[in-house]
C-alpha cells in the first residue's frame, strides 16, 4: 500500500515539473519575442506618470498660487457688498477682479472659485 503511493507521488511530481518547465519555457518564449516591446511600454507608463505629476508640481501649482494671490482684493471687495468693484477690479495689479482671474488663471482651483463668485 505505502509503495503504491510513493508511486503515484513521483509519477505526479514530474507532471507537475514538466507544467513549470512549461509555463516557464512559454513565458521565456513570450518575453524574447516581445520583451522590447514590453519594456517600451513600461518606460512609456512611467514617463508618462512622472510627466504629470511634474506637470502639476511646476506648472500648476505656481501658477494656482498666483493666481490666489490676485484674487484676495477681489474676495474683500464681495465681502464688503462692492460687487462691480470685486468683478471687474480697479484696473491695478493688486485688484485685477474675478473676471481677469478667470481669464488668466483658467483652470486653475482660484479661477474656478472665482467663476463661483462672478
Amino acid at each position: 500500500m505505502a509503495t503504491e503511493v510513493k508511486q503515484t507521488e513521483q509519477q505526479s511530481a514530474p507532471a507537475q515539473r514538466s507544467a513549470e518547465d512549461r509555463l516557464a519555457s512559454s513565458f521565456e518564449g513570450f518575453w524574447n519575442k516581445n520583451g522590447k516591446k514590453v519594456s517600451y511600454a513600461l518606460l512609456a507608463v512611467v514617463v508618462l506618470v512622472g510627466g504629470y505629476f511634474a506637470y502639476n508640481h511646476f506648472v500648476k501649482g505656481p501658477e494656482n498660487e498666483k493666481a490666489g494671490a490676485a484674487m484676495w482684493k477681489a474676495e474683500s471687495n464681495f465681502r464688503v457688498d462692492s460687487f462691480a468693484l470685486a468683478l471687474n477690479g480697479d484696473g491695478t495689479t493688486a485688484n485685477p477682479g474675478f473676471l481677469k482671474v478667470i481669464s488668466k488663471y483658467s483652470g486653475t482651483k482660484s479661477a474656478n472659485l472665482a467663476k463661483f463668485y462672478a
